[in-house]
């Protein structure tokens, strides 16, 4: 699937210390987050010592996603990344999903909705394939289900470190759709 721009400004919720949003600017030269959005205050502050070193782009910091406001870069964005918190779905936790307070994919979408996004990144711990959600059988269906009626032709997969050469042990699962 081929990124359509050649600018791509993006919001990066849950964006930890931006390794996500590296990883799709090494990808897609031109991108770039614009807003970020990180709970964590020794995240948040990783993330602005990153922009007073030069290693990300400068762009404000947003403390929570449950009070931001998308449709203020409704026209400014191209789309919205996000690692979302995975307790609700990891497999030494409860796995919860949607019944579980930190999970945030409800945030995501209404902020990908009042943004205007066209794309969507979201990746997650590979529990989400199975976690119980109260309607339906994973938390990651329900993504997939949501960004579908929302219009997206989703692709995604799970993918571990190794294939990338890095140490293995981490696998992760990507939705990434697309208008």
């Amino acid at each position: 699937m081929a990124l359509r721009s050649e600018r791509l400004d993006f919001i990066s919720i849950c964006t930890g210390g931006g390794g996500l949003d590296l990883g799709l600017e090494l990808a897609v030269p031109g991108a770039r987050a614009v807003c970020m959005v990180e709970r964590e205050a020794f995240g948040a502050a990783r993330l602005v010592s990153a922009m007073e070193d030069g290693l990300l782009a400068p762009a404000p910091v947003w403390s929570d996603a449950r009070t931001f406001a998308g449709r203020r870069w409704r026209g400014c964005v191209d789309g919205l990344i996000g690692g979302i918190p995975c307790q609700p779905h990891s497999v030494a936790g409860k796995r919860r999903g949607s019944a579980d307070d930190r999970d945030l994919w409800s945030t995501a979408r209404r902020i990908v909705v009042q943004s205007g996004a066209w794309f969507v990144l979201i990746e997650n711990v590979p529990g989400m394939l199975s976690s119980s959600d109260p309607d339906l059988r994973s938390g990651g269906e329900r993504v997939w289900r949501d960004l579908q009626r929302l219009g997206f032709e989703v692709e995604g997969g799970l993918f571990s470190a190794a294939e990338v050469g890095a140490p293995p042990g981490r696998e992760r699962v990507f939705h990434l759709p697309m208008a």
